[in-house]
């Protein structure tokens, strides 16, 4: 079986000479999962490796592959980098924290609260 990107992160399959879009599911932690089948035996991949293997260099070995816009269904090979555990951490932590302000209402007195999370 040879696997090609699709535009939009799908991943098309070549099957006995006819290209086929895999049908994708969505894991329990959000991420976008395919079955791969070879000799009867099916195995489980997250899409955003398969494709970082496929279509992104990794010369320095990282382990983990992490998407830049922090949205676990993108797997756009454009979102996606390699990076360490510790780089991974940081970059989510810093995406968390530079959303916006939000307002949160208290009970049924209507206090509003203001927050910012900043690092």
């Amino acid at each position: 079986m040879t696997i090609k990107r699709v535009a939009n992160g799908r991943i098309k399959s070549l099957k006995r000479g006819r290209e086929i879009i895999l049908k994708q599911m969505v894991h329990r932690d959000g991420y976008m999962q395919i079955g791969l089948c070879k000799n009867g035996k099916t195995r489980t991949f997250q899409v955003h490796t398969l494709i970082a293997m496929t279509f992104i260099p990794n010369p320095d070995n990282k382990p983990e592959v992490n998407h830049k816009d922090t949205n676990k269904k993108n797997n756009r090979a454009s979102n996606l980098e390699w990076n360490t555990r510790s780089e991974n951490i940081k970059h989510a932590f810093k995406k968390r924290f530079a959303r916006k302000k939000h307002t949160t209402y208290l009970g049924n007195e209507q206090t509003k609260i203001k927050s910012s999370k900043s690092i």
